[in-house]
């Protein structure tokens, strides 16, 4: 509910309008009261709806996790007939004075400054969809680059960039299952070829 800005208040200084203005300013006051009582009510509501704990922790639509900064919790919406849903969306324009890089997301974590090991850091985590009775999935992508993905002058579904060096690898497919490339495959040679390999 938005607060309707008070009058001028009185001043001893101007003796001429003190009566004038303190009226009004009294008469003001009824309506500043109840648009205040319905912004408390309005932040009542959006307490519910976002939760943030004393140490920062935000939640959207649930409680916060204790173990996460944000969390979102909501069912995807599928209102006005929508096929599709997403659970987070991201939707910028950049500007004209961003002429380096411009990034969707970015993850730049910290260790803290004592001594200790983490076993593991993952800047980006999938986890499989828990389906409920009846669902099918058809196909389900860890990570997903639409075909649409060209404008660029050079364009690139997946960038790693990581120096040679023992215990470093830019591309490791741990799993058992077997890889697929439509496309030719390169090795040491950006040249376009003509053969698979």
């Amino acid at each position: 509910m938005p607060v309707t800005v008070l009058p001028e208040p009185p001043k001893r200084t101007d003796p001429t309008n003190f009566a004038i203005r303190a009226d009004a300013f009294l008469a003001a006051l009824v309506t500043f009261s109840i648009e205040i009582q319905g912004v408390d009510s309005d932040l009542t509501n959006y307490k519910a709806f976002l939760p943030v704990t004393a140490d920062g922790r935000v939640g959207v639509g649930g409680n916060p996790w204790t173990t996460a900064g944000l969390h979102l919790q909501r069912d995807l919406s599928d209102s006005a007939g929508s096929t599709t849903a997403n659970g987070a969306l991201l939707t910028s324009t950049i500007p004209s004075g961003t002429t380096v890089a411009a990034r969707g997301f970015r993850s730049v974590m910290t260790t803290q400054a004592t001594t200790f090991t983490v076993t593991s850091v993952a800047h980006f985590q999938v986890d499989p969809v828990a389906k409920g009775a009846g669902s099918t999935i058809t196909n389900q992508y860890g990570f997903a680059v639409e075909a649409t993905l060209t404008g660029g002058t050079n364009n690139f579904g997946f960038w790693s960039n990581i120096a040679s060096a023992a215990g470093r690898w830019n591309y490791f497919a741990a799993g058992t299952a077997p890889n697929y490339f439509a496309g030719n495959v390169q090795f040491g040679s950006t040249t376009a070829i003509t053969t698979r390999f």
